[in-house]
């Protein structure tokens, strides 16, 4: 499960902090992968992701889910439930990602894409 959560999704969950981060790393030949009703900390979510689309639904949990999405390259901007948002960039491994940050209160979703 690890290596879908992690390796393919990019989903690195801090349920401490109420955080998740993303990043597809999905091969061309799969089109998309969804996971539903992920347990994070006090969070229930549903993450769907293709490689230039991810969506997070907040589905419970009391606090705010903390939401940094990212895709491998430089961007300037990442459409966030069809509006343009600035994209921050940063490394991972030596590769450049942008990303933005959204919160989640629970029965929330966000579609971000580039």
């Amino acid at each position: 499960m690890s290596q879908v959560v992690e390796g393919l999704m990019g989903i690195e969950p801090d349920a401490a902090n109420h955080t998740i981060s993303t990043i597809p790393r999905l091969p061309k030949e799969i089109g998309f992968l969804e996971l539903t009703d992920l347990k994070i900390g006090e969070h229930t979510i549903t993450v769907r992701q293709a490689s230039k689309k991810t969506e997070i639904t907040n589905s419970s949990g009391d606090a705010t889910l903390i939401c940094k999405i990212r895709f491998y390259g430089n961007h300037e901007a990442i459409s966030v439930n069809n509006q343009k948002t600035k994209a921050s960039t940063a490394l991972l491994n030596g590769e450049i990602y942008s990303f933005i940050t959204v919160k989640l209160k629970a029965g929330e979703k966000v579609i971000a894409s580039i």
